[in-house]
C-alpha cells in the first residue's frame, strides 16, 4: 500500500526559498524523511531511460502531496535477479517522469515485498534523489 505524506504549502514556503537552493535543498531532504537512512548501506544511482515495470515485484512506494499543488510518487521494484529500479511520477502533466537503477545493495537487504520494506529501508542516495527531483519539478 502506498503511504502518503501531507506536505502544507505554508510548511513548504518556509522551507524552499530560491535565493538559497543548496540550504534549502537540504532542509527539503530532512523534510521528506520521517526517519535517517540505515547506516552503511553505499548505492550508487544510474539514471535510465523509463523501464518496463511488467514481471517485477514492487517492493516499496510512497506518495508526497504539496498542498492543492501536485502529488509526488516514488515507487521501487525488483526484478528476478535482484536489480531495483525506482520510478519517481506525477499525474501532473506538467511534472517529468524519471526512472533510475538502484546499484550495489546487497541482495540480503532487499526487500521481497511491499509489505517488507519501510521509509527506513530506503537508501540515502535514493532520498536524495527523490528529494532533488520534487525541488526541480516544484
Amino acid at each position: 500500500m502506498r503511504r502518503h505524506h501531507d506536505i502544507t504549502t505554508s510548511r513548504l514556503a518556509s522551507v524552499i526559498q530560491l535565493s538559497k537552493l543548496p540550504k534549502e535543498l537540504r532542509e527539503l531532504r530532512n523534510l521528506l524523511w520521517q526517519t535517517d537512512p540505515p547506516r552503511g548501506l553505499r548505492v550508487r544511482i544510474a539514471w535510465i531511460d523509463r523501464f518496463d515495470a511488467r514481471g517485477m515485484t514492487r517492493v516499496y512506494g510512497r506518495s508526497d502531496r504539496w498542498g492543492s499543488r501536485a502529488a509526488f510518487n516514488m515507487d521501487v521494484w525488483r526484478d528476478r535477479d535482484y536489480r531495483l529500479f525506482a520510478r519517481f511520477s506525477s499525474r501532473n502533466d506538467h511534472i517529468e517522469d524519471i526512472s533510475l537503477e538502484l546499484i550495489g545493495c546487497p541482495r540480503e537487504l532487499i526487500p521481497r515485498c511491499a509489505g517488507d520494506a519501510d521509509e527506513y529501508w530506503s537508501p540515502k542516495a535514493l532520498r536524495d534523489a527523490y528529494a532533488d527531483w520534487v525541488y526541480i519539478e516544484l
